[in-house]
């Protein structure tokens, strides 16, 4: 199920976990383009979006996926912006 979000979500967490950290940009934003959706998938893929740019040292990335994942509605990205954001 190539399209399957959720899938590729917890696919993402666990190739950030485990240091491959392209190939959980690739699934997080495999999700971002699937037509229609969920929110709750977008908000997730956006904010672990976030994070795997942290793990990089790429705060400027970090702070806009984090950015998208709170205008997507995702208020638990606030932590991370409050943290690294400024």
């Amino acid at each position: 199920a190539p399209d399957f979000a959720s899938a590729l979500i917890n696919r993402g967490a666990l190739k950030d976990e485990n240091g491959d950290y392209l190939g959980a940009i690739a699934d997080y934003e495999k999700v971002i383009q699937i037509e229609n959706a969920e929110a709750e998938d977008l908000q997730q893929a956006y904010f672990n979006l976030g994070n795997t740019y942290i793990n990089l040292k790429d705060k400027k990335r970090a702070c806009e996926n984090w950015n998208k994942a709170l205008e997507n509605g995702a208020e638990y990205a606030k932590e991370r912006i409050n943290e690294h954001c400024k």
